[in-house]
């Protein structure tokens, strides 16, 4: 039986719970399916052994697959829980079993009549249960209910539990549930602080990307019971927090760099949203840090809807934000744009050249010079005379340093660029003297090659201009605007070619021609996809590097990503995770993030449960 005619069997069957993708019979209603089923299924048992008492069938109709369920209390729980799953697929006769028996949420069944022939017994009993729990909206919201946490919060929310098969209505009001006049219960906003034993991510990402740095003071607003002021402060920094609740007396103090750490996120008030939100900018003299919750992030907690988030039974408020809403919040508020660090975290720089010089340094690549040159056929040198031979081995550090700065800049750095012109002149006699000694001993192929990818970054960090709504041109930091003049002369031939490296990175024809020279990845000529590991960004021709770096730009810090997808004719890109993928050799998968690149449309797929391997990982680099 092929994958047609196996998919026409499946669909056509006269009962069975049909959803996209699969259907499902329970065990005991399997014969009164054909016989031509039924020798399908024993094959697969015999194949794949699930435990004898399995007692649900998962006919996968999007591949030739058979999934045996075992759900020990299905007549008894009205909502039984899932505590084994065997999974055999025909074609390739992969076998894949997963265990849910010692999991704390696992999934959990409902309309269990629809599993079933309609002459089974016990049909019309689990129907009027289905019937009860529809008529008072319990199944309205289908993607939440899947789970025995979710579900279980639910009840008490809606004031509801279940006897038998029986559902019965509480007497007790749930806490934190809307009145009858629309409004709640005071929102105990203080309840949200939660105790930790270490740095807090957006504390983490500063000290990470250098913003929070000797000299720089710092002052948490909303600091909750202080964790991160403590801590910093055992580190050495200046700082100090507020928070209304945990801190009052403490006072509101400017610093160079401000966090709000998780506040907007429990504050259940738009407008109070945005004046507290421009009150930390007010305090920060140089760098504001704001982070919330994002979409995703909910848990069993959060059922209870109400205004733009939840109510929890603690009664606190909790919002999630949607991809790109705290940046257009911020835009909003502070009239000024932010850079997104992660998902639901964002970095506002009071002074823009600093601004333009942390944009400028994100899509910098960092060499192994030592490397490189090893990888160049150099020219030999020609035959230098002694007294030149004993100078570079008298200032041999003097000269190694500038060295390293002529490979990081990629032309001759200005006064202000290098801290050792008294030293390199004493040696020399002067910087050009100094450069042209070294070519002469170093050979030109690596200077040439470090220029031509200090060209490169810049004309990157140009394009990716286009996409900043409140970019100008005048905020250009002083590094870029030498470079402009060393390479170019002026900014607007500049901006030309890198408006040409951006028009081509949005052309199929142009990525696949670049694609053509890269020597790593994994790449798929049937479905135009071409997928690397992250590291390897720095190595890919410009234009698929800007497309690979608008999902810095869109995502935020790529550090924990894995592996990259490049969907070369859809304007998409893919960011995986997985678990522990340089210590395992089949990583599994735990998250995807898909994002479409024109519309900045971003979403977060969970696949924790789904046992995803990757095989051949050293094909990605």
């Amino acid at each position: 039986m092929n994958l047609q005619d196996w998919q026409t069997f499946v669909q056509n069957l006269p009962f069975g719970k049909k959803l996209p993708g699969a259907v499902y019979i329970a065990r005991s209603s399997v014969r009164f399916a054909s016989q031509s089923l039924g020798k399908e299924i024993r094959r697969a048992a015999e194949a794949s052994k699930p435990p004898s008492n399995w007692n649900l069938l998962k006919l996968h109709t999007r591949e030739r697959a058979i999934t045996f369920l075992l759900y020990p209390d299905f007549n008894e729980d009205p909502h039984p829980s899932l505590s084994f799953a065997t999974k055999l697929n025909f074609s390739t006769g992969r076998v894949v079993r997963t265990d849910y028996s010692n999991r704390a949420n696992p999934p959990i069944l409902h309309r269990k009549e629809t599993f079933l022939h309609e002459n089974d017994p016990r049909w019309i009993v689990f129907r009027e249960l289905t019937k009860a729990e529809e008529s008072v909206g319990l199944l309205d919201d289908t993607k939440r209910i899947g789970t025995k946490q979710f579900w279980e919060a639910l009840l008490r929310q809606k004031g509801f539990s279940l006897k038998g098969h029986q559902l019965i209505q509480d007497s007790r009001r749930s806490e934190g549930e809307v009145t009858p006049s629309g409004e709640a219960a005071p929102i105990l906003r203080h309840r949200t602080a939660i105790r930790r034993q270490d740095l807090s991510r957006p504390v983490k990402l500063l000290l990470q990307h250098g913003l929070l740095r000797e000299g720089r003071s710092f002052f948490d607003y909303g600091c909750g019971r202080g964790v991160d002021v403590q801590a910093l402060a055992q580190l050495g920094y200046e700082s100090a927090g507020w928070d209304p609740a945990y801190l009052s007396d403490e006072p509101l103090k400017k610093a160079e760099v401000v966090n709000l750490g998780y506040v907007l996120n429990v504050i259940e008030d738009p407008d109070e949203r945005i004046m507290v939100l421009k009150r930390a900018g007010e305090l920060s003299r140089c760098v504001l840090i704001v982070s919330t919750l994002v979409r995703g992030q909910e848990t069993a907690a959060h059922q209870r809807k109400w205004r733009d988030g939840f109510l929890t039974a603690l009664g606190t408020f909790q919002k999630f934000f949607e991809p790109g809403e705290l940046e257009g919040l911020i835009e909003r508020a502070l009239e000024v744009e932010p850079v997104t660090l992660a998902p639901g975290i964002c970095v506002v720089f009071r002074d823009r050249e600093e601004h333009e010089s942390f944009s400028a340094a994100r899509v910098r690549r960092r060499f192994d010079w030592s490397e490189i040159s090893t990888q160049i056929r150099f020219t030999p040198p020609k035959e230098r005379k002694e007294s030149r031979v004993s100078r570079y081995a008298l200032h041999k550090a003097t000269f190694e340093k500038f060295w390293s700065a002529l490979l990081e800049y990629g032309r001759i750095p200005e006064k202000d660029e290098f801290d050792g012109w008294a030293e390199l002149r004493n040696a020399a006699g002067s910087r050009r003297k100094a450069f042209e000694m070294l070519l002469e001993r170093k050979g030109q192929a690596l200077f040439a090659e470090a220029r031509r990818m200090r060209k490169e970054d810049v004309l990157v960090y140009l394009a990716m201009t286009r996409f900043r709504k409140k970019f100008r041109r005048k905020d250009l930091g002083s590094r870029i605007l030498k470079d402009i003049k060393e390479f170019w002369g002026h900014y607007d031939l500049a901006q030309a070619e890198a408006d040409s490296l951006l028009f081509a990175s949005g052309d199929p024809g142009e990525l696949e021609i670049a694609l053509e020279s890269v020597s790593f990845g994994l790449k798929d000529p049937i479905e135009k996809h071409f997928t690397f590991h992250r590291r390897k960004i720095g190595s890919l021709p410009a234009v698929l590097r800007i497309y690979a770096l608008l999902g810095q730009w869109i995502y935020g810090d790529l550090s924990e990503i894995d592996l990259i997808k490049i969907h070369l004719a859809s304007g998409k890109l893919s960011l995986m995770i997985y678990d522990d993928y340089e210590g395992k050799n089949r990583p599994i998968l735990q998250t995807r993030i898909k994002m479409v690149l024109r519309n900045q449309w971003l979403r977060i797929f969970d696949h924790s449960d789904e046992l995803q391997h990757l095989e051949n990982k050293e094909f990605y680099g």
